[in-house]
């Protein structure tokens, strides 16, 4: 059974077609390989996916069949692939039935293959329109972003790329008139433009594949397999080369994930052979096609939690900031959702966590992590959400007498209280999410997708305003005339979340597009698909309570994860379904609340799902670690050109992700 895409955005329709690959004329690479302490040979050819010491996968949906070349996600839970009509093909490692779609087949005017994984969170492949050379894509590894074309347009032929885990890409390129090809280094830090970040890396050579550390790159020369060694990445003087074969008639060389071995084609019947990285005699591996190793690692599974609300929301401020690490706080009522729903996006765009207090005292616990979080009386920001009925004026005092400035966002209700929030975030979003403020399932989810646009060195921002269920009150409307007004610089698109939300805005004339489900836990689903790509971590909380989601839709933003809701006995379907297709990049799951709101069955649940067939960690509670990286580069690459934010999918693709979960729970 297939999820399949209708259509995809408009920046990409020229790329979207079928192709018949066996006239392509281009050999077959060996395909990126990530480290990982257990290997599994394996090999893409014909209709099936072969095991080095017996079994096999021949995947198809029933319309697309065959593999021209497969790569494995860096944990080995999901192989992905190109068919044989050109589509670009994702399943989990076990299950050839159900498979996924990241590049569909809609015309007959583009050719595809030569698949690779690029670093954690989206891959590349080499593909061509009818009659064109082949140039090098890359796209996010979740369905519906638009694909970006990373080679240069100098009528060269493309092929055989091959990604790095930090995102560097090695290719081969024939130049017009040349006698042999050599190899590229595609790197987006080299500088602005496709002609800057590619740079020779090999001559007359071809079918490059990194090491997993990124340090070394085999290649083929004159039908011998080759490594590179780069003893110095800004000067090519003391570059080292090995030569592994001599037998003139060897090709596609992919590594072990431990870096020591070597796999490669020979002959004219594809028998793959191994052989040291170092040199040494080769031996038959007893399969046939073209090699891929399957890499084999642990993921992880995180549960934040405390005895009360304030304990859950201190647990997940002090796994994301290290002491003094956060620039401000957002700090809500702990009794009431209301002034709080558009506050994951606030805490996001302002580099800290999102706490909680009782309306007329500041709760212990809270008032240490303020002091721990922010530093002793260090001048910085806490945000108030709502007026003094929300949190009092002797709340409010007693903060600034331990040393922190006061940014008090309220209203005169819900509503105009979500207005100033926005309004803090930004004058000029690029995205508004509306969502009701009568319940707090919907918001929530809203929130943490429109927070992870909002964290500095984004591109773009987003901020979360309300409704009244159906109705538009005043202070929403006046807002959303003035952020879409046709005289602003900036567009801006209106997404409704949920279905109270999309009537609230329908009955009032705004074009917007909606992302609604039959029931909460489908619409966060759907916001996870929308809003998120080739994201590292999701995050789980119960669906029937809005504290821990609340403290962990901040996290989640600046992570730039989605939040997503289940029952707390039994994993919501949709929300299985999504970590399951998203299994490829999702190394990390955190569950927010303990075991008596979010089950130990479901944190396994979702442990199983992201995981590739072995046992995956656990842990309760960690802490940030002094030293490493600050919480913003913890999250996965919202502003990396692989995953473009420029382009959103269309409504099609909603329908297509509600089919799709139709489709696979019948």
């Amino acid at each position: 059974m297939s999820a399949k895409p209708l259509k995809k955005p408009l920046a990409a329709a020229s790329v979207l077609a079928v192709g018949a690959l066996t006239a392509l004329g281009l050999p077959v690479a060996a395909e990126a390989s990530y480290p990982g302490p257990i290997a599994v040979l394996t090999a893409g050819y014909g209709y099936n996916i072969n095991f080095q010491g017996g079994g096999s996968l021949s995947p198809s949906d029933g319309e697309y069949y065959g593999v021209e070349s497969v790569a494995w996600s860096p944990d080995g839970s999901r192989a992905l692939w190109a068919s044989h009509e050109g589509a670009i093909l994702t399943m989990r490692f076990n299950d050839a039935a159900n498979v996924w779609y990241i590049e569909d087949t809609d015309t007959a005017s583009v050719e595809r293959r030569h698949v690779t994984w690029r670093g954690t969170g989206s891959v590349a492949w080499a593909e061509r329109s009818s009659g064109g050379p082949h140039r090098i894509m890359t796209d996010s590894s979740s369905y519906g972003w638009p694909a970006q074309q990373v080679s240069v347009n100098d009528g060269a032929e493309y092929s055989n790329p091959d990604g790095a885990i930090d995102g560097r890409l090695v290719y081969q390129r024939h130049a017009p008139g040349a006698s042999a090809p050599d190899v590229m280094l595609f790197n987006y830090s080299l500088g602005d433009t496709p002609e800057e970040r590619q740079q020779l890396l090999i001559t007359d050579a071809a079918e490059p594949a990194f090491s997993p550390d990124g340090a070394r790159v085999a290649f083929v020369r004159n039908g011998n397999v080759w490594v590179l060694t780069v003893n110095d990445p800004a000067s090519s003087a003391d570059d080292s080369y090995l030569q592994i074969t001599n037998t003139f008639g060897d090709g596609n060389p992919t590594w072990s994930p431990d870096g020591q071995t070597l796999a490669f084609t020979r002959g004219g019947g594809n028998n793959v052979y191994t052989a040291s990285a170092n040199g040494g005699a080769a031996a038959d591996s007893g399969i046939v096609g073209y090699p891929a190793y399957r890499p084999v690692n642990a993921n992880r599974m995180v549960r934040l939690s405390g005895s009360s609300r304030f304990g859950t929301a201190v647990a997940v401020s002090r796994s994301l900031w290290t002491d003094g690490g956060a620039q401000s706080v957002v700090l809500s009522r702990s009794d009431n959702f209301a002034d709080a729903l558009g506050g994951s996006a606030l805490a996001a765009a302002k580099s800290g966590p999102l706490l909680m207090t009782p309306p007329t005292s500041l709760n212990p616990e809270i008032r240490a992590e303020i002091v721990r979080v922010l530093g002793v009386r260090s001048g910085k920001t806490v945000y108030i959400l709502g007026g003094t009925g929300a949190i009092s004026a002797g709340v409010e005092a007693e903060i600034r007498a331990m040393g922190y400035n006061i940014d008090r966002r309220q209203g005169t209700n819900r509503y105009e209280t979500s207005v100033k929030i926005a309004e803090a975030i930004t004058p000029d979003p690029d995205l508004v999410l509306v969502a009701t403020g009568r319940n707090f399932p919907d918001a929530l989810a809203a929130g943490a997708a429109a927070g992870s646009y909002n964290v500095p060195g984004s591109n773009m921002s987003a901020v979360v305003v309300l409704t009244a269920d159906r109705a538009l009150p005043t202070e929403t409307r006046g807002y959303l005339n003035s952020v879409v007004a046709p005289s602003t610089d900036i567009r801006t698109d209106v997404y409704a979340i949920g279905g109270q939300a999309a009537s609230a805005l329908q009955s009032n004339s705004y074009q917007f597009t909606d992302l609604v489900g039959s029931t909460r836990y489908e619409t966060s689903y759907f916001v996870a698909e929308v809003f998120f790509g080739g994201h590292r971590v999701a995050g789980v909380a119960t669906g029937t309570n809005w504290p821990d989601a609340l403290a962990g839709g901040a996290m989640m933003a600046t992570r730039n994860g989605p939040l997503l809701l289940t029952p707390g006995a039994s994993l919501a379907f949709p929300t299985q379904f999504h970590v399951d297709n998203n299994s490829g990049t999702i190394d990390t799951g955190y569950v927010f609340g303990g075991a008596a709101v979010v089950s130990d069955g479901v944190m396994n649940s979702v442990g199983t799902w992201i995981s590739p067939g072995i046992a995956f960690t656990r842990s309760v509670n960690p802490a940030a670690v002094p030293g490493a990286a600050p919480a913003a580069a913890l999250r996965s690459a919202r502003v990396a050109p692989a995953v473009p934010t420029v382009t959103l999918p269309t409504a099609d693709q909603i329908k297509a992700a509600a089919e799709a979960l139709d489709n696979h729970q019948r």
